[in-house]
């Protein structure tokens, strides 16, 4: 149990934490990230809803293989309650909810500097992936909910969070796959595993209804493969890491949509042949990625577009052209322009980021194989979701889905609420 003066240092960094979150989240207000994203798809989706036309861009189309389901429900839903974007007040409240659980999970001794900096650190970077408009922020809320529910040795609810996460982003499917493999093997719940099996079979059902085909991802997943070869630079496939990569290639061979079900079949089809064609140059991929992970940082903030104004295709026009103009970037920062100032200290932020995530994984690393942290199943997820993004597609707010579980390899349960850890040998 934590004596007085811990309780007192842990009550404070928990403040400072809980305060430059909801600062951090709320500057993110007028974010650029996903927004294509929001505003084609998942309003489109959740407008069709809503007038009754079912899961579909429009009525009477077929029903939609992109994206998965979650988020446009969700969006739907703050509609009926009074507007799509109440669905950044519920991912604040998300966000309240999630520092609350820390706080009561942990037991921490907060007068080491070293230990208030990594839980702060991590509690504001969870915070930036929880202030998008995008199904990331419910899914990094399901990681937490999942090994804190885990945690507790409540395992059919952890696998309940992660069925949830399912339904709005689909690489969940991994690791709901991988725990269902530990509660089977490991803590022989065979029949909580096919419950929880059961419960994650309405997406995959809906589709091979519509489209009598099986999916379980969604039909994006061929197209992310494809443009994904492009970021190793100067590759052997003359490809480049942006969308318009899968249209042009797609368009060319008579598929107007790259991300629908066509486009995945073909975008999958050339991502295999690209793969066997230059299994060496996709080993370079492979190395290129994994170095990317480390030094790459976490999703941040985009503090910058807080002082922007107009619609978000102007606000996109004013951020690239400080971004080509960096000397009229810096002599607007002297002039005190907010814009210049804030993209100046969203700079500074993202050097943070690379070298905190750097550390912090350096340093889980050494401790798991020094003997003082387990490599239990939050480690697990860890590694997977770093696997998934040296093979597939690696991005800042990949790693920012589980910057929090790192707190739940580093640091004990509160003992106040006793837990069982999972031993190595079951996770």
């Amino acid at each position: 149990m934590l004596n007085q003066a811990n309780y007192r240092a842990k009550n404070a960094t928990f403040l400072l934490a809980a305060f430059l979150a909801t600062l951090f989240f709320w500057l993110n207000i007028h974010h650029h990230s996903e927004q294509w994203p929001w505003l084609y798809t998942h309003l489109r989706l959740a407008e069709n809803l809503l007038n009754g036309g079912g899961y579909a861009y429009a009525a009477g189309e077929s029903a939609a293989a992109y994206p998965v389901w979650g988020y446009p429900f969700l969006a739907a839903l703050m509609k009926l309650l009074g507007g799509y974007d109440l669905i950044l007040l519920l991912q604040y409240l998300l966000l309240l909810l999630s520092i609350g659980l820390v706080y009561r999970y942990f037991d921490v001794d907060c007068r080491n500097f070293w230990h208030r900096l990594i839980f702060i650190s991590a509690i504001v970077f969870y915070a930036m992936a929880l202030s998008v408009k995008w199904p990331d922020a419910i899914l990094t809320f399901c990681l937490l909910l999942f090994a804190v529910l885990y945690g507790r040795q409540k395992y059919f609810q952890a696998g309940l969070a992660l069925v949830l996460g399912y339904n709005f982003r689909t690489e969940a499917l991994l690791f709901l796959l991988l725990y269902l493999a530990v509660l089977v093997i490991g803590r022989k719940k065979i029949a909580a595993a096919s419950l929880l099996l059961l419960l994650a079979l309405p997406w995959g059902a809906f589709q091979y209804y519509h489209h009598r085909q099986v999916i379980l991802t969604s039909s994006n997943s061929g197209g992310v493969l494809y443009i994904s070869l492009g970021q190793l630079p100067g590759n052997a496939w003359n490809r480049e890491h942006d969308d318009r990569e899968a249209y042009e290639y797609s368009q060319a061979h008579g598929v107007n949509d790259p991300w629908g079900l066509e486009g995945n079949k073909l975008l999958t089809g050339q991502f295999l042949a690209d793969v066997t064609g230059e299994p060496l140059e996709f080993a370079k991929k492979l190395a290129y990625n994994a170095f990317a992970v480390v030094k790459g940082g976490l999703y941040i903030t985009e503090v910058e577009t807080f002082a922007y104004r107009g619609r978000y295709e102007e606000r996109l026009e004013e951020s690239a052209f400080y971004r080509a103009n960096l000397k009229r970037l810096f002599q607007d920062a002297v002039k005190g322009k907010p814009e210049a100032l804030l993209l100046l200290f969203r700079g500074v932020i993202g050097i943070y980021a690379k070298l905190f995530f750097a550390f912090l994984l350096l340093y889980t690393v050494f401790r798991i194989a020094s003997g003082k942290a387990r490599f239990d199943l939050s480690a697990a997820l860890i590694a997977l979701q770093i696997l998934l993004c040296i093979f597939i597609q690696y991005l800042p707010r990949h790693l920012s889905h589980v910057v929090i579980l790192f707190l739940f390899v580093l640091y004990r349960a509160n003992p106040a609420r006793p837990v069982q850890r999972a031993s190595s040998s079951s996770t």
